[in-house]
């Protein structure tokens, strides 16, 4: 059985920052000359964001696709959201499965209402 740490989020982080190495500044010339190097990752100056400005209906674009592509993709079969009261044993055993647990009782309970249906 594993022991339940009593340290802090604050002892935690005092504990990972001590445990990290500061790096030299010719290490820090090496990595910001890399950076600027790349085309890919301009510099970020206020000149930049003045060659950048967007209209509103590009905003409003952009802000359109990120909503859109947000969550998960909607379904043609919406699910339900119940509340349902299970023993702590069967929702233990269901959970021990590992991830994809509820999708899988949901297509037990889909087999289970098709064979009723039959019979």
């Amino acid at each position: 059985m594993v022991k339940a740490s009593k340290e802090t989020s604050a002892e935690a982080k005092r504990r990972s920052l001590r445990s990290l190495k500061a790096i030299s500044v010719e290490e820090d010339r090496a990595i910001t000359k890399a950076a600027r190097s790349d085309p890919d990752a301009p510099l970020l100056t206020d000149a930049f964001f003045e060659r950048k400005k967007l209209s509103r209906g590009q905003v409003a674009e952009i802000a359109k696709v990120i909503r859109r592509s947000r969550g998960r993709p909607v379904s043609e079969r919406k699910k339900v959201a119940v509340t349902i009261r299970l023993d702590p044993e069967i929702v233990a055993a269901l959970r021990a499965e590992g991830p994809g647990w509820q999708t899988r009782l949901n297509a037990w309970l889909a087999q289970w209402t098709r064979r009723k249906k039959v019979a």
